[in-house]
């Protein structure tokens, strides 16, 4: 019955994530945050069916994800993880300045659980994947990466993806996991954008050769651009200065509120995409919010996070691929 249930579960959140909300509402109480759905789901990550424990670190980290934004305090652990690996998280969670919600609380203990299975994987062909997986969706949220970096998963996910990739040296590259393998490479970009963790990946010498493998051996452009921006990211940092990869693609000023800015009436963009709902939502996740300080309706893109930019643009490249497919 509970492998249905969490099932279920999966192919709801699968399909329309925003369903994450409803494990926030308590009833009677539409606006407070209810702490017991990061708990049940995090209980069963000590399940011994292996199937338990990756659907339940699936629906985890969507709730994370789409946790109310009132849920606070992640921010001060995070300043109080300080600037690179070394020490625990939940010592710098007990000396954070303000205290902690719900939500927070849980990435402080799922970030130690995720490093903890990258050290030391449970399971041999399960565990990394459902791991990965699930960082790709903690580190889009800014403050989790200094936490991943503090418990020292730099190096730990330059193991992973080395584990992950095919053998450069082979003449034909084995049959491995591509999504698996796309995940921990975006994980590894995410990481770039977190000045200290971009410092441990030049020093470690396992992050570069495994990245440098992943861009020579890559089945899948996806991979292979990811890991390309990674080492892009990892010079540019070395050589005293960041590409500036969000600079150029979200410039600042009059010229950049051209790009950053979309009028939901132009009869082109409402042609190509406003008059479909999924595009709209898909601008939404992207950090696109409705405004109307003009008097025109529009929507604006009010965060900097080129991250969340490629994840959002390679979703819907796979989905449009997929549509492509089964036509």
């Amino acid at each position: 019955m509970a492998r249905h249930v969490l099932a279920t579960l999966v192919r709801v959140l699968s399909d329309d994530a925003r369903y994450a909300s409803v494990f926030h509402r308590l009833p009677g109480a539409p606006d407070a945050v209810n702490s017991v759905a990061y708990a049940d789901f995090f209980r069963l990550l000590a399940a011994a069916d292996w199937f338990a424990r990756e659907k339940a670190l699936f629906c985890l980290a969507k709730v994370i994800e789409h946790r109310p934004k009132k849920d606070m305090g992640l921010a001060a652990v995070a300043a109080a993880c300080g600037g690179g690996p070394g020490g625990s998280v939940e010592g710098a969670a007990a000396s954070a300045a303000e205290p902690m919600g719900a939500a927070a609380q849980t990435v402080v203990q799922l970030t130690q659980w995720l490093c903890a299975q990258l050290a030391r994987p449970s399971h041999a062909s399960r565990a990394l994947p459902a791991v990965v997986s699930a960082l790709a969706v903690l580190l889009a949220v800014r403050e989790a990466r200094a936490l991943v970096t503090h418990s020292g998963g730099v190096r730990l996910l330059g193991d992973a993806t080395r584990r992950l990739a095919p053998d450069p040296r082979a003449e034909e590259p084995a049959p491995h996991d591509v999504q698996a393998l796309y995940e921990s490479t975006l994980c590894l970009w995410f990481l770039t954008f977190h000045p200290p963790a971009t410092r441990e990946m030049a020093r470690s010498g396992v992050v570069i050769p495994a990245l440098m493998d992943v861009a020579r051996t890559a089945a899948k452009e996806k991979v292979a651009r990811a890991a390309v921006l990674a080492l892009s990211e990892i010079v540019a940092a070395a050589a005293g200065g960041r590409r500036g990869r969000g600079d150029a693609d979200a410039p600042r000023g009059d010229a950049g509120d051209t790009y950053r800015r979309v009028r939901v009436a132009n009869p082109a963009f409402r042609r190509r995409a406003g008059r479909f709902p999924g595009a709209m939502d898909a601008l939404r996740a992207a950090g696109f919010r409705d405004d109307a300080t003009d008097g025109e309706p529009s929507l604006r893109l009010t965060r900097d996070d080129p991250a969340l930019l490629y994840v959002v643009r390679s979703t819907v490249a796979d989905a449009a691929e997929r549509a492509r497919r089964k036509a």
